[in-house]
């Protein structure tokens, strides 16, 4: 009965750890959408969106993370033009000209969204990877530090592919550790 009510405690530990990761970082990426972009943010941006055609060197960081951006464009688009903002792709490509347009806002925060979440998945595999090497409380403990971490949080709301190379690098281990 005592295995029992652990066990459930720390699925509820574990809930609430992912679910307050996510929301720190849904929250700077929401907050940070008004002070501007970050650094390395446009280039993304307008190499995807460009069709890779301003940069002589477009994979700098391998070409997985912007074709996931590319991928996320291309829904932004399809839903754009089902709901009447787009008529063809490169409106889209003006928005991200024009100044801070609304459209460019609205994908901007999708971006920051997608990085959002998978700063969150990286918190819930190192929860597993520390509960299969140690035990469900090294699990949490590890799993609250990432949430909280300064650095994790700050680099989970940038478009930027850091998060996601963690996140891949976590997945490598724990598929290790098995």
């Amino acid at each position: 009965m005592k295995r029992i009510k652990a066990a459930t405690g720390g699925k509820i530990l574990l809930t609430l750890i992912l679910l307050s990761a996510f929301l720190v970082r849904i929250y700077k990426a929401a907050h940070h959408l008004d002070g501007g972009l970050f650094f390395e943010e446009p280039a993304y941006l307008r190499l995807v969106l460009t069709g890779f055609k301003d940069s002589p060197t477009p994979f700098i960081y391998g070409p997985f993370y912007i074709f996931c951006l590319d991928i996320i464009n291309k829904i932004y688009f399809l839903f754009g033009l089902l709901a009447g903002d787009f008529k063809v792709f490169s409106d889209l490509i003006d928005a991200f000209s024009a100044d801070y347009s609304i459209n460019f806002a609205r994908l901007l925060l999708i971006h920051r969204t997608v990085v959002a979440l998978m700063g969150t998945a990286t918190v819930g595999v190192l929860y597993l990877i520390a509960k299969k090497l140690f035990n469900v409380s090294a699990g949490l403990i590890a799993a609250l530090f990432l949430a909280v971490s300064p650095l994790h949080v700050a680099l989970s709301f940038e478009v930027r592919p850091d998060v996601m190379h963690t996140l891949f690098i976590c997945l490598a281990f724990l598929y290790i550790c098995k």
